[in-house]
């Protein structure tokens, strides 16, 4: 367990505030002459729910409205022997410190001033960059695959140092991808801060778990901190998102994104050799809603994203002969057409300074002498559907389309209440789920399959937060946030599978549980996945978060000190070669065991006699922080 606890104190002479999702709204009331205005009252309306955030005036005519929620507001002034100031058309983003400075006419309270004008903000006391985006902009730029942190790459000093894309590896196309390969202003990777409504979705790692539609983000503002303390958890940048919240009105969207055949352009190549039906199939379908539960007091939002991907992998593979596989190797040749003759590892005799072996008649290895294990072995390869080449029959199978399959699901949801002035509590939940099938040599529904079979991860999270206006110039902000996050490649048929079934007397390929093992073949594909890596549903990733935060107002200055507590337990297990892996090569039916050549030996001869070039299994224990 890393339990981290967090400070915050920052007392200066000019007004100042650590970094905020929210934004914060100050300035100074004057009367005609220039005097301070003490006791005005100052209200600022959000035009969308109709919620209102109001302080009053100190004697120096300075105000302070702390953790104002973004989006669009009227600002209202009103004060004793003045007319009524109204300024709308303020919108607030996130992060924001705006200022506007109000002069009020004096007459009376009953006649008012409108003013529109652009709204001023000042961010020049504070070391941090900042790139803003805003939802017009995330929705409407071009986004290949709906993943939003894709788009951090045009904030300036941002570079994914991750050069290999695609779908073998990281795509960054899928909502489902995770990565902390981004440097943001010189900063270590996997070291930067990716918030959501206020809350970590890192799990501790420097990464982002969760990925939210697009169309349900209302902006996103990069900061790259060198002296804010409320960021000094990261080592990098900072990506604060906020989310579409509810407001009085209703408001929906739904998007369905395809590409398949029909919609694509075919390559000359496709047409050739009539596999146009093996092409990239995409479908990514949302839906989003919010609205009132309770007008100007509770407000909802929720959405659903959804991706099913298919994808085709051509594998081209080399197996053993229908000779072969009965131990037959009369037809077995190098690349120059010579036969390879295939010796009787138990005919080995001392001959000058080597060794000397007697090879199989008829380069056939008797029934007698393969290996039951390796028999039964033998029917987990596939059987060769090419010619391959003319003397070796390399490449002689050919898995196509050998379709790799994706899916993602997600959804989040969103809740604001307005108890009173002086209350107000949010609220998230979310989960995405999604997985993915892929056979890296080309074996399907088979336990010699390998590849992931699934690729699973899963990411739960939530965030409660509760700011109260204790008074015109103190407000105290308090969250909490959970995250749960599970990486696990299974092999779901290798698991499945009793090892021990194969022949062994003993416990390999059947230990801790039942799995088949891993063989490699010098010359031949890979059978199965020996192993594997994750954090999985027994060891997830987990982050607890608590914060807390007081903002005062004292004259001229503005305070902002609080304690941030989180406890992230990062777990993880290797299995590594748990059940066993093996490996031939042509070394026991040479010619001379200590001297290899190009006309005598072969792994998959070596195999059928059972002689095992190396092998290995592994015990490891798992890891928790």
């Amino acid at each position: 367990m890393i339990l981290r606890l967090t400070v915050l104190g920052v007392v200066v002479s000019a007004l100042a505030c650590s970094q905020e999702y929210r934004a914060l709204l100050s300035g100074q009331v004057t009367d005609p002459s220039g005097g301070a205005v003490a006791g005005a009252r100052i209200v600022a309306v959000n035009t969308a729910t109709n919620v209102n955030i109001s302080t009053s005036t100190g004697t120096d005519g300075h105000y302070v409205l702390a953790q104002v929620p973004t989006g669009l507001y009227t600002v209202a002034c009103e004060a004793a022997g003045f007319k009524k100031y109204t300024r709308s058309g303020v919108t607030l983003e996130v992060g924001d410190r705006a200022t506007i400075n109000i002069t009020l006419a004096v007459g009376v309270q009953t006649e008012s001033v409108t003013v529109t004008a652009d709204l001023a903000a000042v961010d020049t006391d504070r070391s941090v960059l900042s790139q803003l985006m805003g939802n017009k902009n995330v929705s409407e730029l071009p986004l290949n695959g709906r993943q939003v942190f894709m788009l951090v790459q045009l904030s300036a000093g941002t570079i994914f140092t991750q050069q290999s894309f695609g779908a073998s590896g990281f795509s960054g196309t899928r909502a489902w991808d995770t990565n902390g390969s981004v440097t943001m202003h010189g900063g270590t990777t996997s070291s930067s801060q990716f918030n959501l409504d206020g809350a970590s979705i890192n799990a501790g790692t420097g990464e982002w778990k969760f990925a939210p539609l697009v169309d349900g983000i209302e902006e996103f503002k990069l900061s790259t901190p060198t002296t804010d303390a409320s960021l000094g958890l990261s080592g990098g940048g900072v990506l604060n998102m906020t989310m579409k919240g509810g407001t009085n009105e209703f408001h929906g969207t739904a998007s369905e994104y395809i590409r398949n055949n029909i919609f694509d352009a075919v390559a000359t190549q496709t047409n050739q050799s009539s596999i146009r039906a093996t092409q990239h199939q995409w479908n990514d379908f949302s839906g989003l809603v919010s609205g009132p539960i309770r007008r100007n007091k509770m407000f909802f939002s929720g959405w659903y994203e959804g991706f099913r991907e298919r994808v085709p992998f051509p594998v081209t593979q080399s197996v053993p002969s229908e000779l072969e596989r009965l131990g037959d190797f009369s037809d077995t040749r190098n690349a120059s057409g010579a036969l390879i003759v295939i010796y009787d590892p138990t005919s080995t005799v001392a001959s000058g300074s080597g060794f000397a072996r007697t090879a199989f008649p008829g380069n056939k290895i008797p029934a007698a002498q393969q290996s039951t294990i390796s028999q039964n072995l033998m029917q987990f390869f596939p059987h060769p559907n090419t010619p391959g080449n003319q003397y070796t029959h390399v490449n002689n199978y050919v898995a196509t389309p050998n379709i790799g399959k994706y899916g993602y699901n997600a959804w989040y949801s969103k809740f604001d209440y307005v108890w009173n002035n002086n209350h107000r509590t949010t609220g998230s939940v979310s989960q995405n789920w999604g997985f993915e099938y892929r056979s890296g040599n080309g074996i399907q529904n088979s336990p010699a399959k390998s590849g992931n079979d699934p690729l699973r991860r899963i990411n739960y999270g939530s965030t409660l937060d509760h700011v109260w206006t204790v008074n015109s110039t103190t407000v105290v902000d308090i969250r909490v946030a959970w995250q749960r996050y599970i990486n696990y490649s299974a092999q779901e048929q290798a698991d499945s599978f009793d090892g021990s079934a194969l022949g062994w007397k003993v416990p390999i390929g059947s230990a801790p549980t039942v799995h088949f093992p891993q063989l490699g073949y010098s010359g031949y594909l890979t059978m199965a996945t020996g192993g594997y890596s994750a954090n999985r549903i027994f060891w997830p990733d987990q982050a607890y978060t608590f914060s807390a935060s007081v903002s005062k107002t004292l004259g001229r200055h503005f305070l902002k000190f609080g304690t941030a507590i989180a406890d992230t337990r990062p777990n993880r297990y290797t299995s590594g070669w748990t059940y066993g892996n093996f490996s031939f090569d042509g070394g026991f039916t040479r010619r001379d065991p200590q001297v290899s050549d190009s006309t005598s030996g072969n792994s998959i001869a070596s195999f059928l006699l059972g002689a095992v070039a190396s092998g290995n299994t592994d015990v490891n224990a798992s890891s928790a922080a």
